[in-house]
């Protein structure tokens, strides 16, 4: 691996660890000032967000559907200014979830995230644990 792949998968693995300890400024440390969010368009807070502005405007919204305390970084995969990984965790409502984000770097900070989700009915308005 090429040292730039090792720097951003390190910046990337910081995110998922400021996010983990509930350190939002160190996020926003890291992501880069034409920062991009896609997230599924089915998701409440589904859409395309912009900046750290938008970033911070569905941190509730996520917060009330994804139990963030659950999220596991399962792996990390690098390829130049593009990092994949892939987490697991529970929904505020218990049911398991299974998330894919494709980061892409620019200048040592995240410029773009696209968000997949292998299930999303988990994180709908409503969606009740299974017994």
């Amino acid at each position: 691996m090429s040292s730039i792949e090792e720097q951003n998968r390190k910046i990337i693995r910081h995110i998922y660890e400021s996010a983990a300890a509930g350190d939002i400024d160190g996020i926003l440390s890291v992501l880069h000032e034409d920062f991009e969010e896609r997230v599924p368009p089915i998701l409440p807070w589904g859409g395309v967000h912009r900046g750290s502005e938008g970033f911070m405007k569905i941190i509730p919204m996520v917060a009330a559907a994804v139990d963030f305390g659950s999220l596991r970084l399962v792996s990390l995969s690098a390829d130049g200014d593009h990092v994949a990984a892939l987490c697991s965790g529970r929904s505020t409502s218990g049911k398991e979830l299974w998330i894919a984000e494709h980061w892409k770097l620019r200048d040592g900070k995240a410029v773009s995230l696209m968000v997949f989700y292998h299930d999303t009915t988990p994180l709908m308005p409503n969606a009740k644990a299974q017994n």
